[in-house]
């Protein structure tokens, strides 16, 4: 947790240390989506995951928890992803010179985030995958 909060805090840092400013939303807003659109697929998949784990003797209840939270943590990164597109659009409506770095701190922070939650979900898929697999 120390070490993804480092990661979001230093990327924002450089970010407005260095004066940037985030110019074309449009491409990073439907990137985020895109991202948004595949978490919600592996939040659907959870279910099924459940209920198969749920007939099979041979998966205990590590197996379940894994599940669990692989699901709650992909419903987090599509609110996260659908907090951030939001963010972003009201950027884009506003001049910025007036929000500057600030905001594109903020936004990349953001940005950040989403791509840790996003590959923590596919790593819990990819160890889901693994269990099953072994156990059956």
């Amino acid at each position: 947790m120390a070490r993804h909060i480092a990661l979001m805090v230093g990327s924002a840092a450089v970010v407005f240390y260095c004066g940037a400013v985030i110019s074309m939303t449009g491409g990073l807003v439907m990137t985020v989506l895109a991202f948004a659109f595949v978490m919600l697929a592996i939040a659907m998949t959870m279910p099924l995951a459940h209920n198969y784990a749920a007939s099979d003797r041979r998966l205990g209840e590590l197996d379940h928890a894994l599940i669990d939270e692989t699901f709650s943590n992909a419903l987090w990164g599509v609110l996260w992803a659908l907090i951030v597109s939001v963010f972003l659009v009201v950027y884009q409506s506003f001049d910025s010179s007036v929000l500057g770095p600030v905001a594109s701190a903020l936004a990349v922070a953001g940005l950040v985030h989403l791509l840790i939650v996003f590959s923590m979900c596919l790593k819990r898929v990819h160890r889901i995958y693994q269990r099953v697999v072994a156990k059956a």
